[in-house]
């Protein structure tokens, strides 16, 4: 099997990278109403790279094993192709919102509500039993 780059495949990277917003906080708002979620710091299960293989796979002919990895300021796209047999791969260049995005997610500090069953909900600290209660 060969490898080969893609360049309807780089276009429509960049296409829907420039396609999230025009702030960090507009591409938050692009994948929450998409309902994509991820992690912090794991590039090939981030909400954007999530994003990009729903997508991809719905215009390119993908097959066994796909992988988008979404590393600031590169977005890496490596897909096995069985029609041409081959490896495909394309790289874009993530716009400036989409890496201040990635950044703030990665930190932990915003948009954690994209993490995958998060619960917003503060916790009260567990508390030791009242010894005053207990019968002897």
């Amino acid at each position: 099997m060969t490898t080969t780059t893609d360049a309807g495949l780089e276009a429509a990277i960049a296409a829907e990278l420039a396609e999230l917003g025009a702030t960090a906080d507009e591409v938050y708002s692009s994948l929450k109403a998409a309902g994509i979620t991820g992690w912090p710091d794991d590039t090939g299960n981030c909400p954007v790279a999530n994003l990009l293989l729903r997508k991809l796979s719905r215009e390119f002919p993908l097959t066994d094993s796909h992988r988008v990895s979404v590393d600031t300021p590169t977005v890496h796209c490596s897909v096995k192709n069985r029609t041409i047999d081959a490896v495909v791969e394309a790289h874009a260049v993530a716009p400036q919102p989409v890496a201040e995005f990635i950044k703030r997610f990665d930190a932990g500090t915003h948009y954690r509500d994209l993490m995958p069953n998060y619960d917003p909900a503060p916790r009260a600290p567990a508390l030791p039993p009242d010894d005053t209660d207990i019968e002897e």
